[in-house]
């Protein structure tokens, strides 16, 4: 950094106001903090947060119906809440009233076995 005539490198330094840090993100409230902390966070993708390293838990009947889904798609007689929470996952989607398997579903199918 060039230095005026007369000056010390420690003044010119000295004038310029320190690096500042700049936040693009809006503060949350608090009452969304809290709720975040309790896991009843807003979910913003299919995939229950994007930020999520590990696969969400499913339960025997969850993975039962999975299994079936990809087995027999047409005949499966899923419960509407386990059709529910597999949809919300992104494992399953639904096609012309059936419900068919989602790439991420068949993964998953293939890691638990």
């Amino acid at each position: 950094m060039p230095v005026p005539d007369g000056a010390s490198a420690d003044s010119a330094a000295s004038k310029w106001p320190a690096k500042a840090s700049i936040s693009l993100r809006a503060p949350r409230s608090p009452s969304a903090c809290a709720a975040r902390r309790r896991g009843q966070g807003k979910a913003t993708s299919g995939y229950l947060g994007m930020d999520q390293i590990l696969p969400p838990e499913l339960n025997a009947f969850e993975f039962e119906a999975l299994r079936q889904i990809a087995a027999h798609p047409a005949t499966s007689h899923i419960p509407s809440r386990i059709q529910t929470r597999l949809k919300d996952i992104g494992y399953v989607t639904e096609v012309m009233g059936g419900l068919v398997l989602t790439d991420d579903g068949l993964r998953r199918i293939a890691i638990d076995r």
